[in-house]
This record gives structure tokens, sequence and C-alpha cells, in this order.
């Protein structure tokens, strides 16, 4: 990857994976003898504390932007801080990262949108699948709230030959009177659509290939999102090549833990 920001790189006879530090976004993985399963857009700047529309991004702790708070970073900081590398297998099928209050403070990205003592911690498991492992535990004396999803980037060869399935009817975001129907979503139209109560499965269905998300627990809200057209960041080529359905607990479904208590939202992607 062709940019200075740290990144754990895994190159085997298995897979091929690049997860930032930044974030613990991951960037790429490619099983042997597959085509690349998460889009990489080449036009984004790689620069330390900014926004990266490609990979899987994860949003917390807070979704989209918030109107009391206009200059809160969209969809939380987390995917702003640099997170520690926690443990790495040898052969590179499992990487855990960590992120913590403390952290936040240290790194200057407290905001006054969320505060709470907490201790978070982003894993991958790599193989013929990929396995996606956010957990939080409230570190703190009283009750935290939050918002959270995995806000993956699936590379399709084009989104306007591809289908999304296994949601109910949701809302459209930003124009929440609207109303978007379930079942089978093509695009267009385009934009983004919410669906909360929806836990999966969810299948991404293109001509070439199927994949297949399923929640193994905290799995309560889901997203799917195509811009249509060019935007910050990506450039008009760019759209076409991907969509994104992202899986948490989002808008009635925020989380609220006790002192002590933790939350996991584990979520597997396969070819199906």
């Amino acid at each position: 990857m062709s940019h200075s920001l740290p990144t754990i790189s895994i190159r085997n006879d298995q897979f091929h994976a690049d997860i930032l530090l930044q974030g613990a976004q991951l960037m790429h993985f490619q099983p042997r003898g597959q085509k690349p399963w998460i889009f990489q857009n080449a036009h984004t700047p790689f620069e330390p504390g900014r926004e990266i529309y490609a990979g899987v991004p994860l949003v917390f702790p807070w979704f989209n932007l918030l109107r009391e708070h206009p200059h809160a970073p969209n969809h939380g900081w987390a995917r702003q801080a640099q997170w520690k590398l926690e443990h790495q297998s040898d052969d590179g099928a499992q990487v855990s990262l960590m992120l913590s209050s403390e952290d936040v403070r240290e790194q200057g990205l407290e905001s006054l949108a969320w505060s709470g003592e907490f201790l978070a911690r982003m894993s991958f498991l790599f193989g013929e699948s990929l396995g996606l492992l956010f957990e939080v535990e409230n570190r703190d004396t009283r009750t935290i709230s939050f918002e959270c999803a995995f806000h993956p980037y699936f590379v399709v060869s084009d989104v306007r030959k591809t289908t999304v399935e296994g949601v109910p009817d949701g809302v459209w975001l930003g124009s929440e009177h609207k109303r978007a129907l379930g079942g089978t979503l093509a695009f267009p139209p385009f934009g983004a659509r919410l669906f909360v109560d929806s836990s999966g499965p969810v299948f991404i269905r293109e001509p070439e290939r199927t994949f297949r998300l399923t929640a193994l627990s905290g799995w309560n809200s889901t997203v799917v999102w195509n811009p249509g057209s060019a935007m910050e960041d990506l450039i008009e080529s760019d759209w076409p090549n991907f969509v994104c359905v992202e899986s948490g607990a989002l808008r009635s479904n925020v989380i609220s833990l006790e002192p002590g208590e933790s939350y996991a939202l584990d979520v597997t992607v396969e070819l199906n």
C-alpha cells in the first residue's frame, strides 16, 4: 500500500490482508485464488486523522453527524484514533488491536459529544471467511451509551448489477419520513437506507459471487449505502465498484452498559 500510515501487512499461502493502526481499519483482504473482498480507494489521501472512504471503517461511539455537535467527526473518533496492537498469531490468522479512553485523551480526540472510561478491542479472524469482532468494556463508574457498526466497502463488479437481500423495511437516512422497502434491494435508487431491528443474515449478490454476512452477536441494525455519484475522495469511476452493508447497533438500538459490563459485535463474512 503506497502510503506512510503504520500498517500490519500479512502475506501467506492462504490470504493477504492489510490493517491500518489508525482506526483499526481493515484495508485489504484477499483469500488465495480469489478477487479482493474489500474496496480500496486510490484517490483518498492517507493522512493522519483523516477519514478514509474505503476498507472497513469502524463506527464508534456515535453514528453519522451530530446536529448538536456540528464539529464532532462523522461516525465518531474511533477511525481517527491510533490503536495499539494487542495480539497477532504466528500465521497472522488472528489480529487484535486495543483502544482505551486514556488513549483517546492522550491523542486529543476527546469530544463534548461523548465521554466515558472504556476499553475497546477490534479483532480480525482471517481464513476462507472473514471474522470481525468489536468489543467494549465499561470501565466507568456510571452507565455509558454508544452506537457502533462495521462500515465495510465490499468490492462488486458493478453495483447496478448487484442486489442486497435479507433486510426488513426501513427509512432513508437524511429523509427519515421516506420509507425504504426491504426484501431485495437494487441500485438505483442510491443513497443510504437504515434498517433497525435487522440482525442478518444479509446477502450481497452480484453476477460473479455472493457475500453472506452472518451475526454471531450484537448486530441489531443494518445500513445499505452507495452514493450513486462522485463525492469527497471518490471519483466518478469509483462508486460503481462497491456497496456498503453496515452491521451494528444504531439509533433506537443504542447500547447501554452498566459499570463492568461488556458488549460484543461479532460478524462473519463469507462467500456463499
